[in-house]
């Protein structure tokens, strides 16, 4: 779900991403095996997280040089048998909607300053037969959203990129609540873990070729050269993120500059990890050894899955 938010009388603009997740017990038992399992071949998997379903939240503010559009979708209102397949979605809309002035309707800041919106999850889960889009290892997809100019002029932005959480808790009376994870080791894995582009291109997950790495949390947007969506009077922004499903992935799919070989990852990234480790790997960081850091990768995931319900990605002025 992305939130869009005016903070104050100031400029700061956040867009937040936020992992929701499965609270119904036979398909959280389905997802504890499907991880249990897969962890005999090095992947993470969550064995204190009963909760691991895709939703997502953005943030940004009004700008008097443009106004910020999204479009939304009732995916994850969804209902089995009168349940809701994405249990938690309807106390965490409530959050926002009541105690942060989140609209849940509105499609334009224009109309209202804070708007919160889903997601899209590429990457299918099929429980029983159904259709469903849970955030992990694996998961990938697209932020989107559109900035609409109000005047002649052309928009020039620098955004910065954040990484958050949320967990479910409860109160002092034992009401369940929604806390925000303030664990400095969770947080930063978060940014190995959730690798977010500028650029992709392939038909299919298989053939996907990422670039425009997002490393300095810097995201710039000029409307110079630029066209406007067909028929539209607005611009597209879209990012591009995925959560790898194992380090051997990651390593076996970055490129390389001598020789020159396009792989899934730009070669940038190998540089990124190096400079990064404690980000991507929660044990073994120091070490050179693949199946070593692929086990600290998924120590990583493991991490991330039992403290973390609401996966979030601020965007705010730089």
């Amino acid at each position: 779900m992305f939130l869009l938010r005016e903070e104050g009388t100031s400029k700061k603009r956040a867009m937040v991403r936020d992992l929701t997740s499965e609270g119904l017990l036979t398909v959280a038992l389905v997802l504890v095996l499907f991880f249990a399992f897969l962890s005999f071949g090095s992947m993470g998997w969550f064995a204190e997280n009963r909760r691991v379903s895709a939703e997502t939240m953005s943030v940004t503010a009004t700008n008097s040089n443009y106004t910020l559009l999204v479009e939304r979708t009732d995916v994850y209102d969804e209902l089995h048998n009168g349940d809701p397949v994405y249990a938690g979605i309807a106390e965490l809309k409530t959050l926002l909607r009541d105690e942060e002035g989140y609209s849940l309707t509105a499609t334009s800041t224009g109309d209202a300053p804070r708007l919160a919106y889903e997601l899209t999850n590429e990457a299918v889960t099929y429980v029983e037969g159904d259709e469903h889009y849970y955030v992990m290892p694996g998961s990938y997809g697209t932020m989107t959203f559109y900035i609409k100019p109000n005047g002649n002029g052309d928009i020039e932005d620098d955004l910065t990129l954040e990484l958050g959480c949320y967990r479910d808790a409860y109160d002092e009376f034992d009401n369940p609540v929604i806390r925000s994870v303030t664990n400095d080791h969770v947080l930063r894995l978060l940014q190995g873990h959730f690798l977010f582009f500028t650029e992709r291109t392939g038909a299919t997950p298989e053939e996907y070729q990422y670039s425009g790495l997002i490393t300095d949390n810097t995201i710039h947007f000029s409307s110079r050269g630029k066209t406007k969506v067909p028929g539209k009077d607005y611009y597209e922004i879209k990012l591009y993120w995925e959560w790898p499903l194992t380090y051997f992935d990651i390593d076996e799919g970055i490129s390389t500059t001598t020789p020159a070989v396009t792989r899934k990852y730009p070669a940038e990234l190998r540089d990124y990890i190096e400079a990064n480790r404690d980000a991507f790997f929660a044990a073994n960081e120091n070490s050179n050894v693949v199946d070593l850091l692929n086990d600290g990768y998924n120590d990583g995931d493991q991490t991330i899955g039992v403290n973390a319900d609401y996966f979030v990605a601020f965007i705010c002025n730089a």
